[in-house]
């Protein structure tokens, strides 16, 4: 539940500030691996270049098999990489012609890799299935090791969904109000004033004490001040915070959530199952502890 210092700034329970990290105008960086799902990230990372007037980045890593002659599924092989570059390349270029797309392979342990791409990056983008983890793709150990270390916000998003229906300009961004919730609030702001869309902050939990929606309120002060032209939609829901994201991503054309960087949790934590089960994008957005941070806005 988000808290007032003594000082007037407002954190989580965990002593988290509400001061975002700082994200610079850096590229979005795209992991490639020929698959469906990265083939939906190229798509995503194309259009929100558009958006921001960004380049993108597209990043293949080769990663050779146990076995000789024995390819993993979905192993990307080093002859291969440039094959899925170009395809990938063509694809952005589909969705938002005249955008800068760069190519690179890059050699080295994958999550290593991307995560020094992300260094530099606005935004790292990987794709998933719709199921979770499978072997040789971006969502398995590889993802969740980029999530839990990227200096940037990461992007994962899942192949469509057939039960889904695509999500409209007018649908919200969903943030969800938790621990390490103030740059995730920030970042969706900002995201819906791009988009022209709400913002539905949702606070869930399965105990709401007295001064809950108070605290949710006071948390989200500043950036509907910097943000004043969004509507903005509170809510206060006694649910599990993962239960409750994952099902209002049916309906969200993005779903926002903090992390706590460099944190291992377990497999149960909010923001691993929103990307495990999402039914949109979700963007995972880590939380600065107790750091003083330039404000974005220059203030």
């Amino acid at each position: 539940m988000p808290r007032q210092r003594a000082d007037g700034k407002v954190t989580d329970a965990a002593g988290y500030d509400t001061v975002p990290q700082v994200q610079a105008a850096g590229p979005l960086v795209v992991g490639v691996d020929g698959s469906r799902s990265a083939t939906e990230a190229v798509r995503w990372a194309a259009a929100e270049a558009r958006l921001r007037g960004l380049t993108v980045s597209l990043v293949a890593v080769p990663r050779w098999p146990a076995r000789r002659h024995e390819p993993a599924p979905g192993t990307l092989l080093d002859g291969s990489a440039p094959v899925y570059l170009a395809a990938a390349a063509a694809v952005a270029g589909e969705v938002a012609p005249g955008i800068v797309v760069t190519r690179t392979v890059a050699h080295g342990r994958v999550a290593g890799v991307l995560r020094e791409a992300g260094w530099e990056a606005s935004m790292l983008v990987l794709g998933s299935h719709r199921r979770g983890p499978v072997t040789g793709t971006l969502l398995g150990s590889v993802g969740m090791t980029v999530m839990a270390g990227a200096r940037c916000p990461v992007v994962v998003v899942a192949e469509p969904d057939p039960w889904t229906a695509p999500a409209a300009p007018g649908d919200p961004v969903v943030v969800g109000v938790g621990a390490g919730a103030a740059a995730a609030a920030r970042f969706a702001f900002d995201e819906a004033q791009r988009r022209g869309a709400p913002v539905h902050a949702v606070h869930a939990t399965r105990a709401v004490h007295p001064g809950t929606r108070a605290a949710v309120d006071r948390l989200l002060e500043e950036c509907r001040r910097l943000h004043p032209t969004v509507e903005v939609v509170a809510r206060v829901l006694r649910e599990s915070p993962a239960a409750a994201l994952t099902r209002l991503s049916a309906t969200a054309q993005l779903v926002v959530v903090g992390a706590r960087p460099g944190a291992r949790p377990p497999g149960g934590s909010v923001h691993r199952a929103v990307v495990r089960h999402g039914r949109c994008p979700v963007v995972v957005v880590a939380q600065q502890r107790r750091e003083q941070c330039c404000d974005p806005t220059g203030r």
